[in-house]
């Protein structure tokens, strides 16, 4: 059976990665299945960004748009948190470090903070209530990880 000289462009349904097909040639296969495998690559990096030691009477942000994971170190405060740059084009979540939360105050923007059972609160002191911790450690990091859905910022406390 000769194979077609048209190549077949079958595509994955969520991402349109390119995929092969029993009509192409191997070498046309081989290259696509390459392309696709450098595009997962490439959606699977994470990037990492540290705001380094963030002085009192300010406000750091954290930006959607600046990477996957951040981190922050407090020593003095009180300091304010600021999240933004969410992009539709881009992963809506972010993990955050907060390193020394516990020893200053921390004003959090309006964050949907989510409980095991699905239910949540905006009041991060009846959220840390729900989960069983009293404050935020002064000696570990405090892990939080952000999502937003539209305008609504969530958040989970790890």
């Amino acid at each position: 059976m000769e194979e077609s000289k048209e190549i077949i462009d079958d595509r994955t349904s969520n991402l349109s990665l390119q995929l092969p097909h029993k009509n192409n040639g191997l070498e046309v296969d081989v290259s696509r299945l390459r392309n696709a495998f450098v595009e997962i690559d490439a959606m699977l990096k994470c990037t990492t960004v540290d705001k380094g030691v963030i002085t009192a009477g300010s406000t750091v942000t954290f930006l959607f748009s600046d990477g996957e994971f951040q981190s922050a170190t407090f020593q003095t405060g009180p300091v304010n948190i600021a999240i933004d740059g969410y992009d539709e084009t881009r992963r809506r979540y972010m993990m955050l470090q907060l390193n020394g939360a516990g020893l200053i105050a921390l004003t959090f923007p309006t964050i949907y903070w989510v409980a095991a059972d699905g239910t949540y609160t905006t009041d991060i002191a009846k959220y840390l209530e729900i989960i069983g911790r009293e404050a935020l450690s002064p000696t570990m990091p405090t892990w939080i990880l952000v999502w937003q859905v539209g305008s609504i910022i969530y958040g989970k406390m790890l």
